[in-house]
């Protein structure tokens, strides 16, 4: 997520929206991985806590991303 920041600023300067589709693509991708090997509910306390605010992090970082594009998002799933 660290390279969200950056991403935006080159696609507003070059205006192709591909690459913030692909970034997002790719941090979907990273996280599904993640969350199919690490459980989240079933972690330790602290693990726990820091998975689910990774995986928040992750949602808000989409949505925005998914924003910017125009793609309306769900509130669940």
């Amino acid at each position: 997520m660290l390279g969200f920041g950056a991403t935006v600023v080159e696609v507003e300067r070059s205006l192709e929206f591909h690459q913030l589709a692909g970034y997002l693509h790719r941090l979907a991708t990273a996280f599904s991985a993640f969350y199919e090997r690490c459980p989240m509910l079933r972690a330790p306390d602290e693990l726990r806590r820091s998975r689910l605010l990774l995986a928040e992090l992750t949602a808000r970082t989409l949505r925005l991303g998914l924003g910017l594009l125009g793609i309306r998002t769900l509130e669940r799933m």
